[in-house]
């Protein structure tokens, strides 16, 4: 996928997951979200949270956080949102693990630079209502731009315009 690797996998994550996350916003669980991006977000754009914090995010020793959440949720589209957001959280813990210099990362993260994880991701967005164009535009975006440049305003900025092209191409 457009050579995207460690940190520009983790925006690609996280830029896909925010165009889905509205889809929770009267879920009862969507502070969950919230805190997911907002500390995936902060890990990418001043390292000043920890993976184990990301970790603990997506699933907790309670049985709360992001991936509890997605497993409870009936409605399917809503699911696919909750996998987007998941896989984002995933592969910036990723990324904070081995920035960290952590040798062996947990067995949840085990396949985060795998094409299967990918092919997942792909099929979350797509299955809770994301554009199907979108992906490879804001990847084709995020291979030229230099790594460590990322904010979370900059990405929503880029990421509604190529939904403005693309609904103007459209239309």
């Amino acid at each position: 996928m457009h050579n995207l690797h460690q940190q520009r996998l983790a925006v690609f994550n996280l830029g896909l997951a925010q165009t889905v996350a509205p889809v929770l916003s009267d879920s009862s669980n969507v502070k969950y979200t919230n805190r997911a991006m907002d500390m995936s977000w902060s890990w990418i754009e001043e390292r000043s949270v920890s993976a184990v914090s990301l970790i603990n995010v997506c699933h907790d020793e309670n049985d709360y956080g992001v991936e509890p959440a997605m497993y409870a949720e009936k409605d399917p589209v809503r699911k696919n949102a909750w996998g987007c957001v998941v896989e984002a959280l995933l592969q910036t813990a990723y990324c904070a693990y081995t920035s960290e210099g952590v040798r062996q990362v947990p067995e949840i993260l085990e396949l985060s630079e795998a094409e299967e994880v990918f092919e997942e991701l792909m099929r979350y967005f797509i299955g809770a209502g994301g554009e199907t164009r979108l992906p490879d535009l804001f990847a084709s975006y995020l291979v030229d731009q230099p790594e460590g440049h990322f904010t979370r305003a900059g990405i929503t900025e880029v990421v509604s315009g190529l939904l403005d092209q693309i609904h103007n191409e459209n239309a």
